[in-house]
């Protein structure tokens, strides 16, 4: 194992207390590694992607501790020289996550780029955000 895939490990097992830090975890994830699904109807999903393990069983620990929403876990084996597992979280359009996704600051026009200032008011949500 490489030493930031180990690193990776142990930080993903590293879990917050506080709501206000799980936001801000969670929102550090969604802004690295997250696709949007857009439908005709206007509705949106996310699909989140990973090569580590740890890093999707943290993001799903996260969405089942913050909310209620519907998550959808895939893995697809690659074949070839890097034999790695992709894992795809899914979260598709449904009710509550246009309301999720405000409360992260992710749709915001510089959504990605900066934390909202929400997300990152509180020392504890800034060491959340950068874990």
């Amino acid at each position: 194992m490489s030493f930031s895939a180990g690193v990776k490990n142990e930080i993903a097992r590293i879990l917050g207390e506080r709501r206000c830090c799980l936001l801000a975890e969670l929102s550090a994830l969604l802004a690295v590694d997250t696709s949007r699904e857009e439908r005709g109807d206007g509705s949106r999903g996310l699909v989140i992607t990973t090569e580590n393990a740890a890093v999707a069983r943290k993001v799903l620990t996260l969405f089942r501790k913050i909310t209620r929403l519907h998550t959808e876990v895939a893995v697809q084996k690659r074949a070839g020289f890097r034999r790695s597992n992709t894992y795809m979280v899914r979260i598709p359009a449904q009710r509550g996550l246009g309301s999720l996704l405000q409360d992260l600051a992710l749709l915001e026009p510089a959504a990605g780029s900066r934390p909202g200032k929400n997300i990152v008011s509180l020392g504890c949500c800034r060491r959340a955000y950068l874990r």
